[in-house]
């Protein structure tokens, strides 16, 4: 019995799939290393989710810059556990933090990363994590 072809996982299929498809763009675009912190804790991600959620990476991975050229990017001033909290909200459209652990401080890092980077649907979502932090608190 033939495997219809919306159930196939082959070649074929993949090549079927809108070239403007996120989905598509996601997996043909390569992975970009990033290097945080002074400890250069690295990180790997998606370069087309990346650059779809930031102009900042955009740039740097689209542009005229060696960045583009070597997808290596070094980020020695970050903070590398903001910068998790950055990317799992690239990838879930979610911030997922400890709502009980996370300090102001916290939140307010996070914030400040998602400005550097151009990303305000993150700032967004971290004030609303920072409302109903206080509204608990009060």
């Amino acid at each position: 019995m033939a495997v219809p072809l919306s159930r196939r996982r082959d070649a074929t299929t993949l090549r079927q799939v809108p070239k403007t498809d996120l989905l598509f763009s996601i997996l043909s675009g390569g992975i970009v290393q990033l290097s945080v912190g002074e400890d250069e804790t690295p990180f790997d991600a998606h370069i087309e989710l990346l650059c779809a959620h930031s102009p900042f990476f955009d740039n740097a991975l689209k542009g005229r810059f060696q960045e583009a050229e070597t997808k290596i990017i070094a980020l020695p001033e970050d903070d590398p556990d903001s910068f998790s909290d950055l990317l799992s909200y690239v990838y879930t459209k979610r911030i997922s933090v400890d709502e009980k652990a996370t300090t102001w401080m916290d939140l307010c890092k996070l914030w400040v990363m998602a400005d550097k980077y151009q990303i305000p649907a993150l700032q967004n979502a971290v004030m609303a994590k920072m409302s109903k932090k206080w509204k608990e608190k009060v």
